[in-house]
């Protein structure tokens, strides 16, 4: 991250799948502690069907647990083929942190899903996160 010590994560990939497919798992946050791991706990505080605020604590082993809001927000250009999904701290959104957990604040991460002309799609994942407190 320009300015920071901290790295942002990138990473790209190739799916045979359709890219709304890859789009519908992502936007489903209500399922998504079924395939993240470490999440300790997921609620959905807001969601229409442009945005989503949900609030997550997750465990990560060694340290204390961290917890942080996201304001999820999509963008989707179908006859491009394109779908994204961008994610920001959003504290302001949320409950407070509980009694023994790091609350997280600078954090973002997108999701760009683009229809390959040969079929399938590229699925790219940015992300971005300062893990605060010790570690």
């Amino acid at each position: 991250m320009p300015g920071t010590a901290l790295r942002e994560i990138r990473v790209q990939t190739y799916s045979p799948l359709d890219p709304k497919v890859i789009f519908d798992v992502i936007w489903n946050v209500h399922d998504q502690a079924s395939w993240v791991p470490n999440i300790k706990e997921l609620r959905v505080l807001k969601a229409s069907d442009e945005e989503v605020v949900i609030y997550e604590r997750v465990k990560i082993p060694v340290v204390r647990d961290r917890d942080y809001v996201l304001k999820l927000t999509r963008a989707i250009d179908k006859e491009k083929g394109l779908y994204q999904i961008f994610a920001v701290g959003a504290s302001e959104l949320g409950p407070p942190p509980p009694s023994g957990v790091v609350r997280m604040t600078r954090l973002s991460s997108t999701y760009t899903i683009q229809a390959s002309p040969a079929g399938g799609c590229s699925v790219t994942y940015v992300s971005f996160g300062d893990p605060t407190g010790s570690i």
